[in-house]
């Protein structure tokens, strides 16, 4: 099975992943060996992968990720994957740093969750308003991003992150130009985007 990235970008991202969660593990028992349920591939090895959910974005973007995936091939009742397009990176001609980005974006999707669904963001309260009042499953899905984006902002690869949005509307989606451009405004803004671990 293809693992990507290489194994130093791989050793790299444990490390960082075991670093970020070192003192979160008492409220994340499940995360215990976390270098275990979390996994990188490559879209065409996931295609071979016996559980199969349909992805759009793997095959439209750079990278996807699945939260409680069931992996059969290594016995794993849950865990999170995330998939890269090797295709789109190698079309976008992006650097080694801006793919660690676009991994890192991926993490940050499972250890810097903003909520884990939009149900369930409904139902909290913002200064005292019903979230359903003011915010649209659109908006619910880019403030998913500024929380993604944020996390490899924390470990120094904010500008590998835009450059890596600018290829893609250069290369391969221009329709994708004004989110990026709105979310590269938060990057650069002084906003808080900490999250949580996404649960198993």
């Amino acid at each position: 099975m293809t693992i990507l990235p290489t194994k130093a970008e791989i050793e790299f991202l444990l490390n960082m992943i075991n670093n970020h969660i070192e003192h979160r593990l008492s409220i994340c028992e499940n995360y215990q060996n976390i270098k275990d349920l979390i996994f990188i591939t490559d879209n065409e090895t996931y295609s071979i992968f016996t559980t199969k959910i349909d992805i759009p974005e793997a095959l439209e973007g750079f990278a996807c990720n699945i939260g409680k995936y069931k992996f059969v091939e290594k016995d794993i009742e849950s865990c999170h994957i995330i998939i890269l397009n090797i295709a789109n990176m190698t079309k976008a001609q992006l650097s080694d740093d801006e793919k660690i980005a676009i991994t890192l974006h991926e993490l940050g999707h499972i250890l810097n969750e903003f909520y884990n669904s939009f149900e369930l963001f409904l139902s909290a309260r913002i200064d005292g308003v019903e979230t359903k009042n003011i915010i649209k499953p659109t908006d619910f899905n880019l403030e998913c991003e500024y929380y993604a984006d944020s996390f490899a902002k924390k470990y120094g690869l904010k500008d590998s992150l835009v450059s890596a949005f600018d290829k893609y509307t250069n290369k391969i989606d221009i329709k994708k130009t004004k989110e990026f451009n709105i979310r590269k405004g938060k990057l650069n803004s002084t906003e808080n985007f900490d999250g949580h671990i996404r649960k198993l």
